[in-house]
C-alpha cells in the first residue's frame, strides 16, 4: 500500500481510518467517535450482563404431598404431583435450603427435573434438578 493512504472501515457502526502501520485514526470525521464507540460497547455489555443476571424460571410447578412407603425395588421416596402426574423423588439437590424431614407437609413447590435414566423410569421415578418452595 503507498504511503500516506488509509482504509476505512466501520467499527461499532462508526466510520474509522485505519492506517498503514495498523493505528487507528478516531479524529477522522467524527470528534466524538472514541465516546460513541465506548458507549456502544457499555451498551453491549449492560445487554449482556442482564440477559446472564435474570434468573431462569422453572419449568413445573409441584406439590410434595408425603413419603411413598411401598416396598419394591423402585419404589419409596417422597411423593410429588406435577399437573396431573405423580412422582417419586429420593432426594433434594445439595443446593437446596428445602429440607422434606421437617417441612410441614403438603408444600407447593416450583422445579426443574428429569426422569431416572435407568430401570425404574417406568415408576414415575424422577430427579430433581432445582427446587424452590413456592
Amino acid at each position: 500500500m503507498p504511503a500516506g493512504t488509509s482504509i476505512t472501515v466501520l467499527i461499532l457502526g462508526s466510520k474509522v481510518n485505519i492506517k498503514p502501520n495498523g493505528w487507528l485514526d478516531f479524529c477522522c470525521e467524527n470528534i466524538n467517535t472514541k465516546a460513541i464507540i465506548m458507549k456502544k460497547i457499555a451498551l453491549m455489555l449492560f445487554c449482556a450482563l442482564m440477559l446472564f443476571s435474570c434468573e431462569k424460571d422453572y419449568m413445573s410447578v409441584g406439590t410434595i404431598t408425603g413419603i411413598d412407603g411401598t416396598m419394591c425395588g423402585c419404589c419409596g421416596g417422597w411423593i410429588i404431583n406435577i399437573e396431573d402426574g405423580r412422582y417419586l423423588i429420593d432426594s433434594m439437590p445439595e443446593d437446596s435450603s428445602l429440607d422434606l424431614t421437617t417441612e410441614i407437609l403438603p408444600v407447593t413447590v416450583k422445579l426443574d427435573w428429569q426422569f431416572v435414566n435407568n430401570g425404574c423410569s417406568a415408576f414415575n421415578r424422577i430427579i430433581v434438578q432445582r427446587i424452590k418452595k413456592i
